[in-house]
This record gives C-alpha cells, sequence and structure tokens, in this order.
C-alpha cells in the first residue's frame, strides 16, 4: 500500500459499501448490487438485494491517522429474496408483516452516510461501517437491514 494516496472514487466509495453489507455470508452481485444475509436469524435463509444507485460524494477529508472521512448519499432499493420472498408472497400474517417491515425501512430511498474509508490489500473498505454493521446486528438484527436512516 502506498503512503500517499487520494481520496476514494465514487466507484470505490459503492464497491467498499456492498462489501461491507455482503460480508457474514453475503455476496457482491455486480457493481451496485449485493445480497446481504441478515445475521441473528438461524438457518432461516433470510436475504435481502440491495441495490445502490445515484451515488453521490458530497466531501472527503483526509485523517490524520491514514484514511479519508468521506460524507456521501446514494439511493438504496432493497428486495426481499431466500425466505423472505417466499413468505412476501404469501397471504399470512407474516407476509403482511413483511411487506409492512420493507415499507418502514423505505424502498429506493435517499440516504446520507458519513464514514471513515481505509485503503486495505484488498481495495477500499469503511471500518466505521463494518463497526456500525456488527453493532446493528448484535442488538437487533432487523436494524442492520437499513442502516442509519436519512431522508426521503
Amino acid at each position: 500500500m502506498p503512503d500517499d494516496y487520494s481520496a476514494p472514487s465514487l466507484k470505490e466509495v459503492r464497491l467498499a459499501t456492498l462489501r461491507a453489507f455482503a460480508i457474514d455470508g453475503g455476496e457482491v452481485l455486480d457493481p451496485s448490487t449485493c445480497m446481504h444475509v441478515v445475521p441473528g436469524l438461524g438457518n432461516l435463509n433470510v436475504k435481502l438485494r440491495m441495490e445502490l444507485s445515484d451515488v453521490q460524494i458530497v466531501s472527503t477529508t483526509p485523517r490524520d491517522d491514514g484514511g479519508y472521512d468521506v460524507l456521501y448519499k446514494f439511493r438504496r432499493r432493497i428486495t426481499p429474496e431466500g425466505s423472505l420472498a417466499f413468505l412476501a408472497k404469501d397471504d399470512f400474517w407474516q407476509g403482511t408483516l413483511l411487506l409492512d417491515m420493507l415499507d418502514a425501512f423505505g424502498d429506493n430511498i435517499v440516504e446520507s452516510a458519513h464514514e471513515t474509508f481505509r485503503l486495505g490489500p484488498f481495495g477500499w473498505y469503511s471500518p466505521t461501517l463494518l463497526a456500525r454493521l456488527d453493532l446493528a446486528s448484535a442488538m437487533q438484527p432487523l436494524r442492520v437491514l437499513s442502516g442509519e436512516r436519512r431522508d426521503r
């Protein structure tokens, strides 16, 4: 890794965000989509497809300890997969509850994020986003689905 490097590009911020959401059993499907496995729910095959679009970097600030603080915005769309997709098509109360939950998290909403990004051996990553996702999954598994909701 070089001692001096420039701020992450828009593409690098988007990919680092997708990798963070895909880290625990999910996968990055393409440059704007990942599969997120909802942690803490056992073998229920609870997955969400998350698409990021309209990513915009608002500001970048170099950190004294390395890396950059990045304020960025993006549009996020969540689609249920696996057993969630089955429940969403079901006429039972679970399907209604799931659809209400996804509505509460918002579909195609604009989010703002302020994260630290560092250049690692495999590309850019965000230790602050990874820590928030770990904390959210430990405290409340469903909170990790949306991160911090900002505005519509």
